[in-house]
């Protein structure tokens, strides 16, 4: 008997220690799982006061279509962008860096900044903005799906869902958490918590389309500490903030379709664009509309494939960027024509129509903008675009791209060497102050004569241009701009890829010498729909001498002259838009 009790003793201790390890094990558990409960509860308390902090700062009208924008531009045009969104009735504007703008805007307005700022190169809206606390991909998961309202994002307002894309940025990358650094990873991430919380609402799932999304997901996931031990600092785990956007367009804006071969030193339109602002070419040519002062005058010595030309007579004409996106067909065409933001839903508001309309009012402006600078009105040209280089290839790429934007009969295109170059104007504007933009070689992309480069150009700007005329020049290299031996008005820092470079401005006061001009055999008075203002061809350019400093003759053999034939009153209808 009792070895019968010991025995039961005996099992009953084996039982009793297996159901205790098993409580401890639950208990365990138990503590794990209330932890993790704790912690995302307070995440979502954080997200949520971060997320009314946010819309109380930016967002104070009540507007149900107004959203907080994100616009990027170059490296040191952010003030330049400022200024054009601005202008187009955005509300709230600022700068968060030398790159980029935060603005608040309403469709139309969001339109407006996709058709006529020039810029940017991309312009997205911000969806949600986490608190810098995010460290893992589990954290990153479960802020999507109780932040991004999937609902009225994905939904295409007819029951269905719009494809979708996500692409990853990452600022600090070496200060992000190790579990979310990955660009692939962690737009995945993005992905899956958006896309599983659709398939929990209805069922199934968006599907991903990388060539024409109807929604263009950007992640910014911006590293806040470094973690680092050592030299008497505390270990801080690194953290992280997320930013959720969707992009407005396609592709960036920098493009606008005109050119189809790129010069390995040609420079980005939107930065072309951006220069010219800074330097106010814009307002002058406001006030000459106003006003009707004496023809301007735009001329680059060393234009090369002409994009700093080519987007002031833009500037000056009232020509948008994306109508000129629609007119040169830039691919994808589909999307240009009807971008991302077109197909959102976006309440009771017809975007659709909205969008036509402000495309079709874009497009009688540029029309109007091109008989303007054509002199169709008044029978006289109000400016005067003039591109010179010495190389024929690089003004062959100007030819074509003059060609396919229609504006070939407004650029006269010289080609001879800056230190010969003079100028074909009419006689009657000899002394007018000019407009000089230039972006002469400095040892990056193009290495050779430098020297004799920057020599040619000063002695361009002190011996051929006239008093009170405004040169504009794009360096990279602090030597070389010493060679103009010019004391500099203003600079503006630029930074292209790892390029530190200066927008320097000159007044040229109280020249040395003035060379005689070579004036065109017509005057500003005799322009007419039957005698219009002379256009140099790439027929008509001068093959050049072997040698560099070739003369450039007063007057051009009669048999080497092409004037431009006259251009119909109608012609500027292939500027509208149906």
């Amino acid at each position: 008997f009792a070895s019968r009790e010991e025995e039961h003793i005996n099992q009953m201790w084996k039982f009793l220690s297996i159901v205790f390890q098993i409580l401890l094990t639950l208990s365990d558990g138990f503590d794990v799982g209330l932890t993790q409960t704790r912690r995302r509860y307070s995440s979502v308390l954080a997200v949520r006061a971060h997320r009314n902090a946010f819309h109380q700062q930016y967002l104070h009208d009540t507007n149900e279509n107004e959203g907080v924008y994100v616009a990027t531009c170059i490296p040191g045009l952010s003030s330049v962008l400022a200024d054009e969104l601005q202008a187009i009735g955005a509300p709230l504007v600022e700068k968060t860096g030398n790159a980029a703008v935060r603005f608040t805007a309403d469709t139309e307005t969001a339109l407006r900044a996709l058709i006529w700022c020039r810029t940017p190169h991309k312009i997205m809206e911000l969806l949600c903005e986490s608190p810098p606390t995010v460290q893992t991909r589990d954290d990153l998961y479960h802020f999507v799906r109780e932040t991004v309202p999937v609902k009225d994002l994905v939904g295409d307002g007819k029951g269905g869902l719009l494809t979708l894309s996500v692409s990853t940025l990452l600022n600090n990358p070496s200060r992000l958490p190790k579990d979310i650094n990955h660009s692939h990873y962690t737009a995945l991430t993005v992905k899956n918590a958006i896309c599983d919380e659709v398939r929990d609402l209805r069922g199934d799932r968006p599907d991903v389309s990388t060539e024409n999304p109807d929604l263009p997901l950007v992640a910014v996931v911006r590293g806040m500490s470094s973690g680092r031990a050592g030299g008497g600092e505390s270990n801080v785990p690194p953290s992280a903030q997320f930013s959720l956007f969707r992009q407005i367009h396609h592709g960036s804006l920098h493009r606008r379709g005109y050119r189809s071969t790129i010069h390995k030193a040609a420079m980005k339109e939107s930065l072309a664009a951006g220069l010219l602002l800074n330097a106010e070419w814009h307002k002058q040519c406001a006030k000459h509309k106003e006003q009707h002062e004496e023809p301007l005058v735009l001329i680059d010595p060393m234009a090369g494939s002409g994009t700093l030309l080519l987007e002031g007579m833009f500037i000056a004409g009232d020509v948008a960027p994306h109508v000129l996106r629609l007119k040169c067909g830039l691919e994808p065409a589909l999307a240009h024509q009807f971008p991302p933001i077109t197909r959102w839903k976006h309440g009771k508001m017809s975007v659709g129509q909205l969008w036509k309309d402000l495309l079709l009012e874009a497009s009688q402006k540029a029309k109007n903008g091109l008989r303007y600078l054509k002199g169709v009105n008044n029978n006289k040209r109000p400016m005067y675009f003039v591109a010179n280089d010495f190389h024929g290839g690089a003004l062959d790429l100007l030819d074509e791209s003059m060609e396919t934007a229609g504006v070939g009969d407004l650029v006269n295109v010289q080609e001879a060497g800056c230190r010969e170059f003079v100028p074909r104007l009419p006689q009657d504007i000899s002394s007018t102050p000019w407009t000089v933009v230039c972006n002469p070689p400095w040892g990056v992309r193009l290495t050779e004569e430098i020297e004799e480069s920057w020599e040619s150009l000063r002695v361009f700007l002190r011996e051929t241009c006239p008093e009170g005329t405004m040169a504009h020049v794009l360096s990279g290299n602090a030597k070389a701009t010493k060679h103009l031996g010019l004391r500099r008005s203003a600079s503006l820092p630029i930074q292209v890829g790892t390029v530190q470079m200066r927008w320097i401005q000159y007044l040229m006061q109280k020249p040395e010498k003035q060379k005689d001009f070579a004036f065109a055999n017509v005057s500003s008075q005799q322009h007419s729909k039957e005698s219009p203002p002379l256009s140099v061809s790439r027929n008509s350019r001068q093959p050049p001498e072997s040698s560099y400093r070739r003369p450039i003759p007063v007057s051009l053999p009669k048999k080497k002259q092409k004037v431009a034939a006259a251009v119909p009153s109608d012609e500027t209808n292939e500027w509208l838009i149906d």
